[in-house]
């Protein structure tokens, strides 16, 4: 499986709203081709708003659409997408998979509307490490004490050997 994730934005400075008369033109153009990626992970999920959240397991016994159980091994893109018409900020983290936010009990959250997008680089032993048993579990969830949260998720990865 190789697929190829594009992001291109253009912002144009010195209209008279610039950061210190800065003038001129910020590209980012982000180009990952993952032709090492060999299993993915799509849904679309409502999160319920407590400390329970949903959880996603990246090594088992979750499958993907085919029935095939997920064995991450490594994951090279992550995009998390909040859905525009929710209430409150979706949270990310404090699951077990703890690579992308640091440590344990840390989050980040999602305005309504906003997407979480990380990329890495394409490799047999790159990107964010999964462990399984241990550093496994991706949790998405609601604010405590607040209305559910619906989200689309999509993880792409190289399996575990």
């Amino acid at each position: 499986m190789a697929s190829t994730v594009k992001i291109i934005s253009k912002s144009s400075l010195g209209d008279g709203n610039s950061f210190s008369g800065a003038t001129g033109v910020v590209a980012l153009n982000v180009s990952e081709s993952l032709t090492n990626v060999d299993q993915s992970y799509a849904i679309a999920m409502t999160a319920v708003d407590d400390s329970s959240g949903q959880t996603i397991d990246l090594y088992g016994p979750t499958t993907d659409e085919l029935g095939n159980v997920l064995t991450f091994a490594y994951l090279n893109a992550i995009i998390i997408k909040a859905a525009a018409d929710n209430t409150t900020n979706t949270i990310v983290g404090s699951g077990t998979f703890e690579t992308i936010v640091g440590a344990t009990g840390d989050t980040i959250a999602l305005v309504p509307g906003a997407t979480l997008v990380l990329l890495a680089p394409d490799g047999a032993d790159t990107g964010y490490a999964v462990t399984a048993g241990s550093a496994d579990t991706l949790l998405i969830s609601a604010v405590d004490g607040t209305d559910t949260v619906d989200v689309e998720v999509l993880v792409m990865g190289v399996k575990s050997a």
